[in-house]
């Protein structure tokens, strides 16, 4: 036995490294991190106590100290001290027999030293982890020592059932995830459990936490924009985006410190990929080098992983409070616009502001890091492309640059055809929204099929536009997929010119780093066609936002006429000249009626708590107002023609059975769920589901191909993928879940478009009854409803992610460890 261990040192060890392994040096190491931490915790220590004031009491400098436990936490805390300090004596005593004996196998020869080291980094990083937790603290413990044995009506227990009734006690539980929580998203675990069990509600989703929820965030960026431009009419396109970045400027900056981590770790392998080919092939610098090697492969892709996970919910986190700021941005816009700002602007063309051009502004969220992302990869790739091949990364440096400045035009193009396909949109949904609001009298004229082949007619000229933006992306993402083989064949064209020699070695590392240089190559054209359609978005929203606002304040002439002279009292038209004074309260009846989407006594009463009818009379009217519309809808659904237009146009086919609908469709369906089937869900359809289908293709076409030519070049490969199917399959039935949480996020997308839609028809009555206030509250409430599952949508799609690529390093780690573990030529390096 001894002979063994002496032989296996042999081989691990050498005169170059062999001082790292002495017990004298690990152990000073060791003493020297443990020294780090202790004086770590004394400076904390010191600083918390400086950090009271001093006229507070000892009571409340040993509360500030405590970190946060309680008295029943503390006396534990201090039983457990106790005990281990009693051990103390002994820890010490066998310690120092441990580094006698370890003196002495070394002389020996009978023992491996590596032990140390591992005994050593795993004390240290539990230490570091118990570290964290004293210093986290503990806040919010709830435990059954505490608890009332009373249910008395306390101040307490009132404020926790109006928490109860609000909602609050469902904050998501991100808020108080811990570090490891957050690093691995298994704050996401209570949500899954739940939709494993269930059809997810609404109320089974969190609440947002105060940052990301609108109430939070609407304040801070309304501040800074009130800061940059003063007035509604002083907002231009780069002052609105300022707001928007400094709103969310916390974590577009986590976003950018992981995107920085993602591109130096993904080019650690094809930096060190010469070197491993190099050892496979015998040349060997120093001992356990391959060891080294597959530990550092394995660090990158840990960080590599991290880190891009991080970055994607950081950017889906900032995207969802971009959405809902300028929901509420747009939705105050709207309340307060003046008839003449009305009359250049229908409704329609309003709502495609809050759902298209909203949501197309949030989208760039997640390519807000691309354009200096590009850059660095570029710069890293050309460095390693100088370091394997000289000068021919000159070649490759000027083959990138042409690629790149070969999508300005394209650029261009797709700006202006993206602008053109706005327009035409506006024009189809101005005309749509006109037509639901007079349904009524279009069906009892007949007249449904003449304004169908109008919404058909502006359709087409919006299918023309959008044709024309699909074919000139497809045009550019066909070019920049071919541009990394353009790239690498003039590269190694260059090469063959040069006389550089071209070794295994080399040609996979190159060949490693024009695929990641595929990456920015590739996402380059989708960058700038975002950048154009946020542009255009931003464009017409703050051209929405430097209209003309309703004074408060209104002097007019008093024409005659009681409809003019009302709404100059309301300020519904403008100043000319003359003086209004308006004392007390007042109401107004429209002469267009304006109903919401709610119960008749909410319609009636408006929010009144005290009505001036009794619940009797209410009744009365309640009940003779739905016999008669009960009635009025049979009437007019035995008079609606029934016929079937077949076409190939899926759209058509919805405007089609939309008109062909019975009066009582439109009775029972909000109209703002109409306009979001018409507006965000037929811009999916024609953008994005197709674009989604193809990555989804292409990753599993990708897939297959690396396992069969790994399968080609070692095929006990095969054998490690086969395993990885069985927890593949496992953890993706979390994608229950992720339906469940998209059906709530259209589900909840209606009503906020809805609320919209009533309150521009019903400005002039929530203006007269000052009711402002309350309907941007409803406003928020709605958009934070549709936040919620988006959230949640992000972290799932990451705690789903996250696995999956841990799964892929161990079996990449493990793949490496087999390739050094085999005798040599039994696999062909190169």
């Amino acid at each position: 036995m001894s002979i063994l261990f002496s032989h296996y040192y042999s081989l691990i060890m050498s005169s170059g490294t062999d001082f790292l392994m002495k017990p004298v040096l690990l152990r000073g190491f060791s003493g020297s991190l443990h020294l780090l931490l202790l004086f770590v915790l004394f400076t904390k220590l010191v600083c918390n106590k400086f950090k009271v004031g001093h006229s507070e009491g000892p009571k409340e400098r040993f509360k500030n100290i405590r970190n946060g436990w309680s008295d029943e936490g503390l006396v534990t805390l201090l039983d457990l001290a106790l005990r281990t300090l009693a051990w103390g004596a002994p820890c010490v005593y066998l310690r120092t027999q441990l580094f006698n004996s370890d003196v002495v196998l070394y002389r020996e020869h009978v023992s491996l030293p590596v032990q140390n080291l591992v005994s050593d980094v795993m004390s240290v990083i539990l230490g570091l982890f118990f570290r964290y937790v004293g210093f986290s603290g503990k806040e919010g413990e709830d435990t059954l020592l505490e608890e009332p044995l009373l249910n008395g009506d306390s101040n307490t227990s009132n404020e926790v059932e109006s928490n109860k009734s609000k909602g609050s006690e469902n904050v998501t539980p991100y808020l108080n995830a811990g570090f490891f929580g957050i690093l691995t998203f298994s704050w996401m675990g209570p949500l899954i459990e739940i939709g494993n069990k269930k059809t997810l509600d609404l109320e089974d989703v969190p609440q947002l936490g105060p940052s990301d929820s609108v109430f939070g965030a609407f304040p801070t960026f309304k501040n800074k924009l009130e800061a940059e431009c003063g007035t509604s009419n002083g907002v231009t396109t780069l002052k609105l985006a300022k707001s928007l970045i400094y709103s969310a400027r916390k974590e577009i900056l986590l976003a950018g410190l992981n995107v920085l981590a993602f591109s130096l770790a993904s080019y650690v392998g094809p930096y060190l990929i010469e070197t491993f080919v190099q050892y496979l092939n015998g040349r060997r610098q120093y001992k356990n080098e391959g060891y080294v090697l597959v530990s550092v492969f394995f660090a990158a892709k840990l960080v590599e992983c991290i880190s891009q996970r991080h970055w994607f919910f950081w950017v889906a986190q900032v995207g969802i409070r971009v959405r809902s700021v300028l929901i509420a941005l747009i939705y105050n816009k709207g309340l307060t616009l003046s008839c003449q700002s009305k009359q250049g602007h229908t409704s329609g063309e309003i709502i495609n502001f809050m759902t298209v051009d909203a949501d197309r502004v949030a989208d760039f969220s997640g390519y807000i890091h691309e354009t200096w992302m590009i850059l660095v990869q570029v710069v890293i790739a050309m460095l390693l492309l100088y370091k394997n091949l000289g000068l021919a990364s000159i070649a490759a440096l000027v083959a990138t640059i042409l690629v790149m400045l070969a999508n300005v035009p394209l650029g261009r193009l797709q700006e202006k055809f993206q602008d053109k396909l706005m327009e035409s949109k506006d024009k189809r949904m101005k005309a749509t929204s006109e037509i639901l609001r007079n349904m009524r009298i279009l069906k009892l004229q007949g007249w449904e099929m003449k304004f169908l082949s109008k919404i058909m007619e502006l359709r087409g000229t919006e299918a023309g536009w959008l044709k024309k933006f699909l074919y000139t992306s497809a045009f550019t993402s066909f070019v920049f997929w071919g541009a990394p083989t353009f790239v690498s064949v003039v590269t190694f064209g260059s090469c063959v010119l040069m006389g550089i020699p071209l070794e295994s070695g080399k040609i996979l590392s190159a060949l490693a780093t024009f695929g990641i240089l595929q990456e920015p190559i590739y996402s380059l054209p989708d960058t700038i066609s975002m950048i154009a359609q946020t542009k255009v978005s931003l464009d017409r929203i703050v051209s929405f936002l430097c209209l003309d606002d309703l004074q408060s304040d209104v002097i007019e002439r008093l024409p005659r006429g009681k409809s003019s002279l009302i709404s100059c009292i309301l300020g519904e038209v403008p100043k000319i000249s003359g003086t209004v004074k308006l004392c007390g309260t007042k109401a107004y009846v429209a002469q267009s009626p304006w109903i919401q989407s709610g119960k008749i006594e909410e319609n009636i009463l408006f929010e009144d708590v005290k009505p001036s009818v009794d619940s009797s009379t209410l009744m009365i009217v309640y009940v003779a107002l739905a016999i008669g519309s009960s009635f009025c809808v049979l009437v007019r659904s035995m008079l609606i023609r029934t016929a079937e237009y077949s076409t190939a146009n899926q759209l058509r086919k919805m405007h089609f059975c939309i008109f062909c609908a019975p009066m009582s469709f439109f009775d029972a369906t909000p109209s703002g769920r109409i306009l979001s089937r018409a507006s965000t869900d037929q811009n999916a359809v024609d953008l994005s589901i197709l674009n989604e289908m193809g990555a989804v293709a292409f990753s599993v076409i990708q897939l297959l191909g690396i396992i069969l030519v790994m399968s080609q070049a070692a095929w006990q490969v095969f054998i490690i993928l086969s395993q990885l199917l069985q927890p593949v399959s496992s953890i993706s039935n979390i994608r229950y879940l992720l339906q469940e949480l998209s059906r709530l996020v259209g589900v909840c997308k209606a009503p906020v478009i809805q609320h919209f839609t009533e309150t521009i028809s019903g400005a002039t009555t929530i203006r007269s009854f000052d009711e402002e206030s309350r309907f941007r509250d409803t406003n928020m409430k709605l958009a934070d409803a549709n936040s919620r599952p988006r959230f949640n949508i992000a972290g799932a799609m990451e705690w789903l992610c996250f696995p999956l690529d841990m799964l892929s390093s161990i079996t990449f780690v493990f793949s490496l460890f087999f390739l050094i573990s085999i005798p040599e030529g039994v696999i062909d390096p190169g």
